[in-house]
């Protein structure tokens, strides 16, 4: 593939995703010191002292590992090496990537081990989406297509459209069609076979939150989707092309460790003159916390453990930020005055309703209250009558428990809105 034609009128949607598959693939394989420690850029230095006449056996032991059918440490003890020094370097750096990376083929780590000279690093990433970019905004719309020869763009299309990110993670084997059912088998690093499971139950592994993830996975690949899509906090969607800029500095300054002005001496020579202004600090500061958000959610859905699933089943409240809970009060109790005040005459039915309430039972008037609502066995009790005549009517569309909430939980709402 050497050069991609696009419809104008598509043109950005389609960029959109390329350019998040490539922030998505330096922020699994973090910053270049990390690469460094990892195992990456060691295991690309150990293949390259191989010979070259041994190398394609080399290599073709190494795709193994890194292939969801095999184990990885079956993999590498299987074979006889010419050096068991060397075995003993390859299993070392394939056991580190498994910890520090999830699961990816072979030629996807030694692109991200490739450091200095990988069409996918970010400031390459940057190159190619101003060299876009300028031709988007230079374009007077009377073209239909552009032509893309990149290759950095290229590289990135490839990522998207084979799904290099997720396709590693799952194998699948189809079986003969069984009238309306096919019958198949799926492969993940030994995820579905008794040796790799703790739980067994009569002969057969029972299956937990990982595995439905992996499967969910797997059905998403068969059908032709992205599973990436559905990995929270994607930090382009929403945004016009010129809106990528902060973001993508993001990453190239996280990706290098560079200070500030490091990065600003850096790249105010290598982008156009009239976009310098986007390297503000301001503006690539609110981006840093984005990406650690989105790099943590991507790790999490690429190399799961069942306390990630764990903490997903927590109460929604707990994560939501307490500015958007007070929000939501601040709104219902809009909503709800402004009932009351339509229908002013019928709240005061229910103010003397309630003071009656109080004065009848006033040790108990909350759980009658309760029952009053549910229960028939008060037809001959004068409150119950009330009670029955006023709610009967509700203009407002509400349970009687609420109004009785509302005024014994006031202090509560008054509280939330102040934190």
């Amino acid at each position: 593939m050497k050069k991609i034609v696009l419809k104008f009128s598509e043109a950005e949607n389609v960029l959109r995703e390329w350019f998040e598959a490539g922030i998505a693939f330096n922020l699994i394989f973090g910053r270049l010191d990390f690469r460094k420690v990892s195992g990456l850029v060691h295991l690309r230095r150990c293949l390259a002292e191989i010979p070259l006449a041994l190398r394609p056996q080399y290599y073709d032991i190494l795709e193994k590992a890194f292939s969801p059918r095999h184990n990885i440490p079956d993999i590498l003890f299987r074979y006889n090496y010419d050096s068991l020094l060397l075995r003993g370097q390859l299993y070392a750096y394939a056991e580190c990537l498994t910890k520090n990376h999830p699961k990816m083929p072979l030629k996807l780590l030694l692109t991200a081990a490739a450091t200095t000279h990988s069409v996918l690093e970010p400031k390459k990433i940057i190159h190619a989406y101003y060299k876009v970019r300028t031709e988007l905004e230079s374009n007077n719309r009377q073209k239909l297509d552009i032509t893309i020869e990149n290759p950095t763009l290229i590289a990135l299309c490839r990522m998207v459209s084979e799904r290099q990110l997720t396709s590693n993670l799952v194998d699948i084997d189809y079986g003969n069609p069984q009238g309306k059912m096919t019958p198949f088998r799926i492969h993940s690093f030994d995820l579905f076979t008794n040796k790799g499971c703790n739980q067994l139950v009569d002969k057969e592994f029972s299956l937990g939150q990982v595995h439905g993830h992996f499967i969910k996975i797997a059905h998403k690949l068969a059908l032709g989707l992205d599973p990436l899509n559905e990995v929270s906090h994607p930090l382009l969607k929403g945004k016009k092309c010129a809106q990528w800029a902060p973001i993508l500095h993001a990453l190239c300054r996280d990706y290098e460790n560079s200070t500030e002005v490091e990065y600003y001496k850096t790249y105010s020579q290598k982008i156009p003159v009239r976009y310098e202004h986007e390297l503000d600090s301001k503006s690539i500061n609110h981006q840093i916390k984005k990406l650690s958000e989105r790099a943590n959610s991507l790790f999490r859905f690429l190399n799961p453990s069942p306390d990630d699933f764990a903490q997903r089943q927590q109460n929604v409240l707990n994560s939501t930020p307490p500015e958007v809970i007070q929000k939501m009060i601040l709104y219902h109790m809009i909503m709800f005055y402004f009932s009351l005040m339509k229908n002013a005459d019928w709240y005061i039915k229910v103010r003397n309703f309630m003071k009656n309430l109080k004065m009848s039972h006033p040790q108990d008037y909350k759980s009658k209250l309760f029952t009053f609502s549910r229960s028939d066995e008060y037809v001959n009790d004068t409150l119950y009558n009330s009670f029955n005549e006023i709610f009967s009517a509700n203009p407002v569309g509400l349970f009687p428990w609420m109004f009785f909430g509302c005024t014994t939980r006031t202090n509560g709402v008054n509280d939330a809105l102040l934190q």
